[in-house]
């Protein structure tokens, strides 16, 4: 309804909330280091054409299954921080304070490898 809105706060489960059970959009963490990508999707859904939204929601997966390998904003912090190293601009997110710590090495890799899956020059 227009008065009560649904909106997902799990990126994994975006589109499925989105196609199947009319969620609104989603509140994020993708999208703080991917947003173009996350906002074409919600769009796409948001309009009806979910066959766009599938391809970019299967291309998303990994790199939404790397962002919670550990509890956030620890591997979102580091995401970020890969871009903006990569010459990506906008992207810095600065040193964790304690009691936050960096991500381990095992997520440090898979957030690499679904960043360059979805074409960045990391």
């Amino acid at each position: 309804s227009e008065t009560f809105r649904v909106w997902s706060g799990d990126d994994v489960r975006t589109l499925d909330l989105m196609e199947n059970h009319n969620a609104y959009g989603v509140i994020t963490v993708s999208g703080n280091a991917v947003p173009d990508m996350v906002q074409d999707m919600v769009e796409a859904a948001a309009t009806g054409d979910y066959a766009t939204a599938h391809v970019i929601n299967e291309r998303l997966t990994p790199f939404h299954r790397a962002l919670f390998l550990e509890s956030n904003p620890g591997p979102a912090n580091a995401a970020n921080n890969m871009l903006h190293r990569a010459g990506y601009e906008g992207r810095f997110a600065g040193v964790l304070r304690a009691p936050l710590s960096e991500p381990r090495k095992p997520t440090m890799i898979a957030l690499r490898e679904a960043l360059i899956g979805l074409e960045f020059r990391i």
